[in-house]
């Protein structure tokens, strides 16, 4: 039980420090994979170690938050939203969380359901 829970918290250790989460197809791979190490007897002890990689990214991708489409620098987004949450208040501004019900991007509205954390900067 030892070793299981150690490779295991191995496996999801290795899926926390990849650089970015691949997707589906690659999950798919790694349940393949898991599923060829089961075949072979010497293996069933250490498959703790892809199971543990496999549950993580698993997890990641169903929890992932939504994908806002562009690219890493300025967004310019056009939101109708309603402030769900307390306004925290610090040095440096408000922060709150708004539900967006209409996104527009610079490609066209964006489908979903959004919720997200603003900031205002105080002058």
């Amino acid at each position: 039980m030892l070793r299981f829970a150690t490779l295991f918290a191995l496996g999801t250790l290795v899926f926390h420090r990849s650089p970015e989460l691949p997707g589906w197809p690659w999950w798919a791979a790694e349940v393949l994979l898991g599923l060829l190490l089961w075949r072979l007897p010497l293996m069933r002890s250490w498959l703790a170690f892809p199971l543990g990689f496999v549950w993580s990214h698993a997890f990641a991708l169903v929890t992932l938050p939504p994908f806002i489409p562009g690219d890493a620098g300025v967004l310019r987004l056009t939101i109708d939203a309603q402030v769900v949450s307390i306004i925290e208040r610090s040095s440096y501004g408000a922060r709150f969380l708004v539900d967006a019900g209409h996104l527009q991007g610079a490609d066209g509205p964006l489908a979903g359901q959004h919720r997200l954390r603003l900031s205002w900067r105080d002058p």
